[in-house]
């Protein structure tokens, strides 16, 4: 406080000395409620960090947990597709075994009906 106020107070007496203690009082508390605010300011700041980690392990983990679930799926799907592919090959295969037999078996019945016309007409 300026030192010509502290004088020109004190000049009144009780009044004055008891002006001065309540304008000390308000100093005093405006410097305590300052020192409060920056502390409390800090400990927002350290708990604002401290969430911003966390958050942040959070989407690593996160981002752990969908990169390995996409992995997985692809391998899932690549199996899938080799196994249909097998599937289908063996499917081709198949038919091409099927159709060729029944083309021997077409023969063979026209082979036989082509024998028993000859037979019937030599009887």
């Amino acid at each position: 406080m300026d030192l010509e106020l502290l004088e020109s107070l004190t000049e009144y007496g009780v009044l004055g000395l008891w002006t001065v203690s309540l304008l000390w009082r308000d100093v005093s508390l405006t410097r305590r409620l300052n020192e409060q605010q920056t502390k409390f300011q800090e400990q927002l700041d350290r708990l604002e960090s401290k969430s911003e980690e966390r958050e942040d392990a959070l989407r690593e983990r996160y981002d752990q947990v969908i990169a390995d679930f996409t992995a997985q799926r692809e391998k899932m799907l690549s199996e899938v597709i080799a196994r249909l592919e097998r599937i289908e090959e063996v499917a081709r295969k198949s038919a091409e075994g099927i159709t060729a037999g029944l083309q021997q078996m077409a023969e063979r019945y026209a082979e036989e009906r082509a024998l028993q016309r000859i037979r019937d007409q030599q009887r």
